[in-house]
Order: C-alpha cells, then sequence, then structure tokens
C-alpha cells in the first residue's frame, strides 16, 4: 500500500494534521544534517560522551537542535539528574507553561533512554486521546526524521503510526498513547513492556 491510498477517505483536518506532521520531520531532517567534520568524528567518542548523564544538555543541543534556543534552567538540570541517574524514579514535573515539559518528558528522556538501550516502551497518557496522539507524533517524527540520532543510533523502522495510537521500533520498542479513560493495562509488545 502506498502513502497516497493511506491518505483516502481522510478528513479534510485529517490530511492538514498529516500534511503539518510531514513538514516538521522535514524540518527535523533539515535541521538534523551532518556536515563532513560530523561524518569524521569518532561515532562511539561522540555517543560515550553525550550518554554521561552528566551531559544531558549536550545531548539534547546535538540531537534536537531545532526545540534548544536558550539554556536548560536549573529544574531542566535537576529533574535530568534525578530521572537519568535512578533506576526508580516517579517525577512531577510543576513548570510553567512554555518551559518546555512535553518536549523534555515525551522527546529528550526517552529518546536519551533509548539511546542507552534503557528504553523498554512508553505510554505518553494525555487528558484526550487525540492530544495524546499529537504529542506521540513529536517522538515518531524524531525517530523517523532525525539524521542526527538515525546515523549514532541506526534506523528506527518505524511499523505502525502515532496516529493510530501505537507504533514500534525495529528493535522491538513499543509506544502507545492514552487519553482519559482508556485502559493502558496490559500493553506490550513481545516480551518488553513500557
Amino acid at each position: 500500500m502506498n502513502a497516497g491510498s493511506k491518505l483516502k477517505g481522510l478528513t479534510r483536518n485529517d490530511k492538514l494534521e498529516h500534511d503539518a506532521w510531514l513538514e516538521l520531520v522535514a524540518n527535523i531532517r533539515l535541521q538534523t544534517q551532518l556536515g563532513k567534520e560530523d561524518l569524521e568524528q569518532s561515532k562511539e567518542d561522540r555517543i560515550k560522551e553525550l550518554l554521561k548523564p552528566k551531559n544531558f544538555e549536550k545531548f539534547c543541543r546535538w540531537y534536537f537542535p531545532h526545540y534548544i534556543d536558550s539554556d536548560f534552567g536549573w529544574f531542566h538540570k535537576k529533574a535530568a539528574h534525578k530521572i537519568l541517574t535512578s533506576d526508580d524514579v516517579f517525577a512531577v514535573l510543576e513548570w510553567a507553561r512554555e518551559h518546555a515539559k512535553s518536549v523534555f518528558a515525551d522527546v529528550f528522556i526517552p529518546m536519551w533512554l533509548k539511546a542507552k538501550g534503557e528504553l523498554t516502551g512508553m505510554i505518553l497518557a494525555s487528558d484526550t486521546e487525540p492530544k495524546a496522539k499529537t504529542l506521540l507524533g513529536d517522538i515518531e517524527a524524531e525517530l523517523v526524521g532525525n539524521q542526527r540520532f538515525n546515523h549514532d543510533f541506526g534506523n528506527q523502522h518505524i511499523q505502525g503510526s502515532h496516529k493510530d495510537g501505537k507504533f514500534t521500533t525495529g528493535d522491538g520498542i513499543g509506544f502507545w498513547s492514552f487519553g482519559i479513560g482508556q485502559d493502558p493495562a496490559g500493553v506490550r509488545k513481545a516480551a518488553k513492556r513500557p
């Protein structure tokens, strides 16, 4: 089935949302292009350095330049340290609007965990199912379009779509979205549970 046939039967709004998502992926590809010097630098050395918890902000600046236009706040640094250095943590991020809660929690943290090989799955919950799917679309866009991440950690080979509320990467990591009232009990991809 080609992409054109998948779009048949979609509403005008669905097509607009799909086009906006494709534009997001294209922007990510553009912002994460690799230069000759990036390709010549030792990939292993870069990965080893960026995956140290103390270098989380550097990791985010390198892989997600399209999100970062200022330094991390003290609260970003404190949350990252607590989350990334704990094997079992429960965190509530009560930050003001425009302080990157969803980008931090829904993109940066899971992408870092995936890069480390520690992510076994992800459930993204929001107050509505459509909003949860849209937020899940951000991480899918990164996995599809982020050239720096894919160069360093391999092509992610996405199966499924955030539009369906779930997708899986080629290494068997499942991603699901749920709204209030939906039950995530039993969610897993093979033996991997989020």
